[in-house]
């Protein structure tokens, strides 16, 4: 999620406020800084207002900023190091396919009432973890078994794909907070981007 400056909005407001043209880009880049890093903080809050958050510290994990400059008036929220579905995934939806195995194994609801834990699946129950084991069964094309309960009994189907709904508002939130912010903090930059060239001359 990025955001790009139209610089001949800017400059009518500059001119208004007699501000000059040399100190535009100082402005607009203070300006952008200021909007995308209180953008990640309501971003933060989005997350955890429709998806049911194990780790409070998640968003701040991924979500990272990169700044504008006076050369590159651009700024961006980044998502880095995320293994599972990313918040594209949940900001857009689509399809999903696994990228090192040929199928997905996915833990049926039986399994994971028994099993899951804050961050997932109980370390040494997820699928990666039961396999080879003598009470595991691996079936091609369906699936893996489990002793439990004194018979085999289907704890993982395999899928070659998941198909993910939309059900995280980021980019809508994005676009608001971002113009909400920008236009508030706009004004006050190129004024203080004023009186700077002022302590100049």
């Amino acid at each position: 999620m990025q955001i790009t400056f139209d610089l001949s909005e800017v400059k009518k407001l500059a001119d208004e406020l007699g501000v000059m043209q040399d100190q535009i880009p100082f402005a607009m880049s203070k300006t952008l800084n200021d909007a995308i890093f209180a953008t990640r903080g309501v971003l933060k809050e989005t997350w955890p207002q429709h998806v049911t958050q194990r780790n409070p510290n998640f968003p701040s994990a991924v979500l990272h900023v990169q700044r504008s400059t006076k050369s590159n008036l651009t700024a961006s929220i980044d998502e880095t190091g995320v293994k599972s579905a990313t918040l594209k995934d949940h900001a857009e939806g689509g399809v999903r396919r696994p990228t090192k195995s040929r199928d997905f194994a996915i833990p049926l609801p039986w399994y994971k009432a028994l099993y899951q834990a804050q961050s997932g699946l109980r370390h040494g129950r997820r699928a990666q973890d039961i396999i080879g084991k003598k009470s595991t069964r691996v079936v091609k094309g369906k699936g893996i078994f489990i002793l439990h309960g004194g018979r085999m009994r289907l704890a993982f189907i395999f899928a070659p794909s998941v198909t993910m709904h939309k059900d995280v508002p980021f980019e809508e939130d994005f676009q608001k907070s971002i113009e909400y912010a920008v236009n508030r903090e706009l004004p006050a930059a190129l004024e203080y981007a004023m009186k700077t060239r002022k302590g100049f001359d």
